[in-house]
Parts: structure tokens; C-alpha cells; sequence
């Protein structure tokens, strides 16, 4: 990174930080002659902003959205900054850059005691490269969903989900991966004494745009069947539930024929409150994915998703840790799926009521497994990746939260052009306003 560069950045981002300050104080120069002088002009402009978000009337519009049509509006906002040595994830980690992103939102919520709830949110976010501008990008989410009880002991689940991301390029020069993600799915269940038995359907539907990626374009439909019981009284008094369940899936590429398959997954969950203020969530499953073309291998793991936390300090710490393996689809080559599992720890503590930290480990691996072509020469894949994360969390008022976090990743694999270490250093804020 040239010294050039660090001093165009360090110009901005005191320019920004100027005028951010500017705003705050209102046109006042105070001298600062202590800590404590700088902590007033602080609040003071922090109060002169909620005398801002008074005068927008933003809080009356949503008192009187829940009084009088009982819709509970959550609007906020969300800013980062993020600052990465290898923007493009390459094994070439020379290729640094600052980002930023802003992500206004809103959320609508309506409850009704007879009939259930309804709510939708929606969320936009912009991304811009300092010196990649080629890669800006402009993404957004929306989500719907209802919860709805025609009769009692019976539970309708209807969500939708949709987003339009944009995915940086694997390297310079080349466009941003531009794809839309669509999910619609229904749940039904039925409590009946202390079973509830459930039937679910869910369509998920990826598409990317421009012909390069036209062959992974694909859609799956995925049916649910799960037969659970409360045994909150067999297990001593601590809240407890079991479940079986049968999964099954079929999955569909419009321009690859072959690439087709279907699958199937039958499994057992326990969700438990354990002694000494611990948790429990495990799912262990036999998972049969079966590829429709006859030249390619079915695959038959035992899959899990298992969950175990502990809450500390009466309940100012947090830590958990936990196991996932399951297939995912693959866009390598022409490799359908590839075998994850990932162990990973987390730690959460409130240092006052208005400070926390978190910290996180993961290691993860990632086994194609069939043999793919790399510059025309037939390669198995396999790839392991270590990341750790620190960060801060600081509530400056109920309507503002800054956020500090460090991130560093790296990736070895069998094929040295997936190798890659990052380092990310980021700060930013939530104003849930």
C-alpha cells in the first residue's frame, strides 16, 4: 500500500470526520481545553440531532402507525467502513482498497391477536471502492412473511424472500457477479396434546445475469415432513423438545441438463436447556444426494448441526461452540456439490451496559468429490480455511450504536489458485431510528 494512497484516504476520512463534527456541533468552535469540554460538545450535538429527528417527525409517524393502524414501523440506517490488503480474495494479496456501504432499511409489523401476524421489511445497500470503483455495486432485500392462526392448535407459516446482490469480481478488470436469489415457502403444523406434527414446501430459485454463469442458473423445490414433542417433563423441568423429520429435495439447472439431482434426508433434533445455565441444539441426519446422470456418483454422509452454548457472569457472557457438515451446490467446474463441515467457537461479553466485545474462531473444509479440470488438467479439489474475529460494540445513545471489527481469513487448498489470506479492519454505526 503506497504512502500516496494511505494519505488520500487519511484525507478523506479526516474530511468526512470534520464535516460529521461540523454538523454535530451546529456551527459552534469551542476550545478544547479538556476531556470533559469535549464530552459536552459531544452530547450536545447528539441531542441537537435528536431535536432533528424530532423535527422529521419520525417518531410521531410511528407512534401513530401503531396506535391507529396497529403497525409497528422499525425504519433505521447502517454505514461501514472496511479496509482490506486483497479485495479480490487472491493468492496476489497486493490488491488493497477501502470500502464503504450504506444500508438504509425499514420494517412493517402487524399483530392481531385472532388472526395472527404479518409483516414485511426491506433493505437497500450501496457499495463503493475508493480504487476499484469498478466493482461499486447497488444490492437490496426484501423479505414478507405471516404467521397465521385460522383455528386453534393450528400454525400457517407463509415467508417470501428476495434479494439482488452483486459479488466482487475474482480479480481486476473483470465485471461484478451480478445474481438474484428467490425463495417462497409454507409451513403447517398442528398441535395435537403435546405432539405437533408439520408439513412444509419451500421453492428456491437463483439466476445470475449475463451468459458466463448461464449453466448454474438453477431452482430447487424442497418438501418438509417433521413429527415433534415437548419433553419438558421428562427431562426434569428444564424446557425441552425432539423432533424427526424427512427432507426431501430437487434440484434443477434450466441449461445443464446433467447437472440435475435429488436428495433426501431423514433426521433427529433435540433442543434442550442442560444444567449450569447451558444449551443444547443438535440435529444428526443420513443424508442421499443422487445426481440424476448416470456417470456421476451418489453421495450418502452422515450430516449434523450441532449447537451447545453457555451463558456466564449471570448473564453478561456468552460463549458456544459448535459442528455443521451438509452438502452444498458447488460453481466449480462442473462439480454438482461439495462436502462442508465447519467447527467454529463464539464469545460474547458485556463489559458495561453499554459495551460489549465479541470474538469468533472458525475452521472450516470443503471436499469436492468428484475431479475437476484446471488449465485442462484433471484436479480433486479440497480446500480448508481458518478465520478469527474480533470486535467491539458501543450503545452512544439508543439511537446509536458504533461498531469496531477486525477479521483475518486465510485458505489453502489443492489448487493453488484458490489460496488466499485477507486481513479486514472496519468501523461503523446502526441507527435504529
Amino acid at each position: 500500500m503506497s504512502q500516496n494512497y494511505l494519505r488520500q484516504t487519511g484525507f478523506k476520512v479526516l474530511g468526512i470526520a470534520v464535516a460529521l463534527f461540523a454538523f454535530t456541533a451546529l456551527g459552534t468552535v469551542p476550545v478544547f481545553a479538556s476531556v470533559e469540554r469535549v464530552g459536552e460538545v459531544v452530547n450536545s450535538g447528539l441531542d441537537q440531532f435528536e431535536n432533528f429527528l424530532d423535527y422529521t417527525q419520525i417518531n410521531r409517524l410511528k407512534a401513530e402507525s401503531e396506535e391507529k393502524l396497529g403497525i409497528t414501523l422499525a425504519p433505521y440506517f447502517k454505514a461501514r467502513m472496511n479496509y482490506t490488503d486483497n479485495v479480490f480474495t487472491q493468492p496476489d494479496t497486493d490488491r488493497d482498497d477501502v470500502t464503504w456501504t450504506f444500508r438504509p432499511g425499514i420494517s412493517g409489523t402487524y399483530v392481531n391477536e385472532k388472526i395472527g401476524s404479518i409483516g414485511v421489511s426491506y433493505e437497500a445497500a450501496f457499495n463503493y471502492f475508493t480504487k476499484h470503483g469498478d466493482q461499486n455495486e447497488q444490492d437490496q432485500f426484501f423479505h414478507a412473511f405471516a404467521e397465521l392462526h385460522p383455528m386453534e392448535n393450528l400454525t400457517i407459516d407463509v415467508n417470501e424472500t428476495f434479494s439482488q446482490q452483486g459479488a466482487t469480481a475474482a480479480r481486476a478488470g473483470l465485471k461484478v457477479i451480478n445474481y438474484r436469489d428467490n425463495s417462497v415457502g409454507v409451513d403447517v403444523e398442528y398441535d395435537w396434546n403435546e405432539w405437533t406434527p408439520s408439513i412444509g414446501y419451500e421453492n428456491f430459485d437463483r439466476e445470475y445475469n449475463g451468459k458466463t454463469f448461464d449453466r448454474i442458473d438453477y431452482s430447487e423445490d424442497k418438501w418438509f415432513w417433521k413429527l415433534s414433542r415437548d419433553v419438558t417433563e421428562e427431562l426434569g423441568g428444564r424446557r425441552s423438545r425432539v423432533a424427526i423429520g424427512l427432507d426431501q429435495g430437487f434440484i434443477n439447472y434450466e441449461n445443464t441438463a446433467n447437472r440435475a439431482s435429488k436428495w433426501w434426508e431423514i433426521y433427529t433434533k433435540l433442543d434442550a436447556e442442560l444444567p449450569m445455565n447451558m444449551d443444547l441444539s443438535a440435529r444428526v441426519g443420513l443424508h442421499r444426494r443422487m445426481p440424476n446422470a448416470q456417470f456421476r456418483n451418489n453421495f450418502t454422509p452422515v450430516v449434523a448441526d450441532i449447537l451447545l452454548g453457555k451463558d456466564l457472569n449471570n448473564g453478561r457472557s456468552r460463549v458456544s461452540g459448535g459442528f455443521r457438515r451438509q452438502p452444498v451446490e458447488s460453481t466449480f467446474d462442473d462439480q454438482l456439490f461439495y462436502d462442508e463441515k465447519l467447527w467454529y467457537l463464539k464469545g460474547v461479553h458485556k463489559l458495561t451496559p453499554r459495551l460489549r466485545g465479541r470474538a469468533s474462531l472458525n475452521l472450516r473444509n470443503a471436499d469436492w468429490e468428484g475431479v475437476g479440470a484446471v488449465g485442462g488438467v484433471a484436479v480433486k479439489r479440497d480446500d480448508w480455511s481458518i478465520g478469527t474475529s474480533v470486535g467491539m460494540d458501543y450503545a452512544v445513545r439508543e439511537w446509536l450504536i458504533l461498531h469496531v471489527d477486525y477479521d483475518w481469513n486465510r485458505r489453502d487448498s489443492k489448487i493453488s489458485d484458490f489460496d488466499y489470506g485477507r486481513n479486514d479492519f472496519s468501523v461503523g454505526m446502526t441507527m435504529p431510528l
